[in-house]
């Protein structure tokens, strides 16, 4: 009966090559030593050495089906697969109910894709008790790949059924439920596999993969690191740089997805998760190419063919970008994925309808797809559609993307607090805050205690809201507390409707100190409108380079007669007042701006604002200042889809694109009204 070779401690296997080399010396002709001689050097890795000795034993016993067997086994190793497979027909010619070689053809033809061929073959030896485990085993691996999960499942059960020891077996069947939501008894499967073979790093892998989709992190941790020490490959790199990225240790995050590359320049996750690193850090160019790489090696990854295509769409290639979109639909119509991401263009072209559409049929594929109910809701925000919107709003919260570190608490289900302790968070942007903080004060009213934690620049002026108890900052030591909000989720609780936003009016104050201040600094209007201007928002924003101008956009304001223009822009575009030649004709506060405290305090003294959608422009409606807003052909949601009016800020008067980019419209828009208030000094 043949047997494949099995590993043996070296100093044996030195002993026993030593012997049947002799042997072979002794007797040339005896095909059975050399054969052993090959299995020996087979079980070493020496396959050059061991194929030279089986063909050795071939050439004196042609027929000997072991012989066959085992070079088939070294040919297949080094991929020349199609004479590996036509010695295996030979050997079961030879032995046709030999179970071992039936799987050893089968698994060949597996690799092959050939399903049903193996499939057939593994039926066959199922029926012998040496290798029945093996060929259940090889069937359950099929059904899995052709979809037939709970036939697979079966199967795996049969298998272990006939040798409980499995390990390959319990690893897949761990997979397969992991992939079918029964994450418990997934978990369970992968530590009994482990217990069995406590060197198995695949199953380490694999519960690793587990507890980190369920947020465990540093438990996942643990697990990759010991798949790292048995068998640091492409793989338990890319893990481990997906533990670092968790963790926000970019600069690590960033060295085990290059190491994972360096060994497989060909892994498609790790190039596309070094592609988002690129894209997360704005270097757009360099982010494309590695979302190029990871398609080529596998052109079926959705999730890379979309990250490419959003980082064509941020360089403004947005023909390239739909036409990717279009060709990744073809490529996978039943995909969620895909649809959802056909909408996204569709939505930005400003065609809400055909959006909505591709939402609603990516839901109807996936109800839980958490982008698609995410998108779907914003659109539906912007169509003034609310109470639906909010509901799809709270998807945002269950998107793989969103950092969930604060979600882990007790999230408040809006019941009475009776004493109890809410704990009020920022998620998102500077501006988002500013805009949903407006709802701190009707929770104090509530019988209990209200903390926020907030991003550090508004940590002072947020800490005068009326009956908040404290104010901290986001990642920062927090006191006690019972339950925890993020603060974009308020409108969906108190079912806001744009009849019912609260405090519209203004509902910041900067300190008085701070005012007085910035009195003295700016001096006495003296006839003129004192006007600040900001023109950019955070770069790193995934549609700034939509919403942000230039300040050379800004330069036909500049000289409007009657007007002082002070400068509200922080970070580096501060320098694009000296690159323009306008360092004499604008005051440049930046230096000073040291939070929004004294932001809130300098536009308190200001007589307008005029920005683009930033968090200046939220601060200065939240504050009741006038302000004008430029904004691009479409806006985010909060500011919809027309009119000059903003439900949000009622002293914002808004002014939009005509078409995409057409800063020059807006820019002559605003130029008319500034100088007619210039002239009548007063602000409409």
């Amino acid at each position: 009966m043949a047997s494949n070779p099995q590993s043996h401690p070296a100093d044996r296997l030195a002993a026993i090559e030593a012997m049947l080399r002799r042997a072979t010396k002794q007797r040339p002709r005896d095909a059975m030593a050399h054969f052993q001689l090959g299995m020996v050097q087979h079980q070493q890795g020496r396959l050059v050495d061991a194929e030279r000795c089986y063909r050795t034993a071939l050439r004196l016993s042609p027929e000997n089906a072991d012989a066959l067997n085992n070079l088939s086994l070294v040919l297949e190793q080094r991929g020349e697969l199609s004479e590996a497979e036509t010695l295996l027909r030979r050997a079961l010619a030879r032995q046709p109910q030999n179970g071992l070689m039936l799987c050893n053809l089968a698994r060949l033809l597996l690799g092959q894709n050939r399903l049903d061929e193996a499939a057939l073959l593994f039926g066959r030896a199922a029926d012998l008790p040496a290798v029945a485990a093996a060929a259940q085993y090889g069937l359950a691996t099929i059904r899995q790949r052709q979809g037939k999960g709970t036939e697979a499942e079966a199967l795996y059960r049969a298998a272990l059924a006939c040798d409980p020891r499995f390990v390959d077996a319990l690893n897949d069947l761990g997979i397969l439920l992991r992939q079918t939501g029964r994450h418990g008894e997934a978990e369970e499967s992968f530590r009994r596999a482990i217990k069995l073979r406590p060197d198995f790093a695949r199953a380490h892998l694999n519960l690793g993969v587990l507890l980190l989709e369920n947020e465990r992190i540093d438990d996942a941790a643990t697990a990759f690191e010991q798949a790292h020490r048995l068998q640091p490959d492409a793989d338990t790199y890319y893990y481990l740089g997906a533990i670092a990225r968790e963790r926000y240790q970019v600069e690590a995050a960033e060295a085990a997805f290059d190491r994972a590359i360096a060994l497989d320049p060909r892994h498609a996750a790790a190039l596309n998760m070094r592609g988002i690193l690129h894209q997360d850090s704005g270097r757009l160019h360099d982010a494309e190419e590695l979302f190029r790489r990871a398609v080529a090696a596998e052109p079926a990854y959705i999730e890379a063919r979309i990250n490419l295509g959003n980082a064509l769409s941020r360089q403004r290639r947005v023909a390239d970008a739909v036409a990717l979109a279009d060709e990744t639909l073809a490529l996978a119509p039943a995909s969620a994925d895909a649809i959802n991401n056909r909408g996204t263009f569709c939505e930005g072209d400003a065609d809400f309808d055909q959006a909505l559409a591709y939402y609603e049929r990516a839901l109807a594929i996936d109800p839980l797809h958490a982008d698609a109910n995410f998108n779907r809701g914003r659109l539906l925000l912007h169509l003034d559609r609310w109470e639906e919107g909010w509901e799809g709003y709270e998807w945002r919260l269950k998107n793989k993307r969103q950092k969930r570190v604060f979600f882990r608490a007790l999230m408040w289900d809006g019941s009475p607090l009776d004493g109890k302790t809410l704990l009020l968070h920022a998620e998102q942007g500077l501006g988002d805050t500013i805009q949903f903080c407006r709802y701190a004060p009707l929770m104090a009213e509530r019988s209990g205690t209200v903390v926020l934690a907030v991003q550090p620049p508004l940590r002072r002026i947020l800490s005068d809201l009326p009956g908040i108890a404290s104010c901290h900052d986001v990642g920062g030591a927090v006191p006690p507390f019972d339950f925890l909000l993020p603060l974009a989720s308020l409108p969906r609780l108190f079912r806001t409707t744009r009849a019912t936003i609260p405090a519209t009016q203004g509902y910041l104050r900067a300190p008085e100190e701070a005012v007085a201040r910035w009195h003295d600094r700016i001096g006495p209007a003296g006839g003129d409108l004192r006007v600040g201007i900001a023109w950019g928002g955070n770069p790193e924003q995934s549609n700034d380079r939509n919403r942000s101008a230039s300040l050379a956009a800004f330069r036909p304001l500049i000289d409007v007669p009657g007007v002082r223009f002070y400068n509200l822009q922080v970070g580096p575009r501060v320098a694009e007042i000296v690159e323009q030649g306008l360092a004499d004709r604008i005051v440049d506060l930046s230096p000073h701006l040291t939070d929004f405290t004294e932001t809130a305090a300098a536009m308190t003294v200001l007589d307008l604002m005029i920005t683009v959608e930033t968090s200046v422009s939220h601060m200065a409606g939240a504050l009741g200042r006038p302000s004008w807003v430029a904004l691009t052909v479409l806006p985010d949601w909060r500011y919809h889809r027309s009119g000059a009016d903003n439900p949000w800020y009622t002293s914002q008067r808004l002014f939009r694109q005509p078409k995409r980019g057409d800063w020059a419209s807006v820019m002559a828009e605003i130029e008319t009204a500034l100088r007619l208030a210039a002239a009548r000094q007063k602000i409409d």
